[in-house]
């Protein structure tokens, strides 16, 4: 029991870490398909 919420409790940031890794990623994505629709509308 213990070790599980030991595992959890380093899990947690990894997780958070990677989470935040996603979201600047898909946010890089997002922003590029947004610049390249404009750049085709002028």
């Amino acid at each position: 029991m213990w070790e599980a919420l030991c595992g959890k409790r380093i899990k947690q940031p990894v997780a958070l870490a990677v989470l935040f890794v996603l979201m600047f990623i898909g946010g890089c994505f997002f922003v590029k398909a947004n610049q390249a629709k404009e750049f085709e509308k002028n």
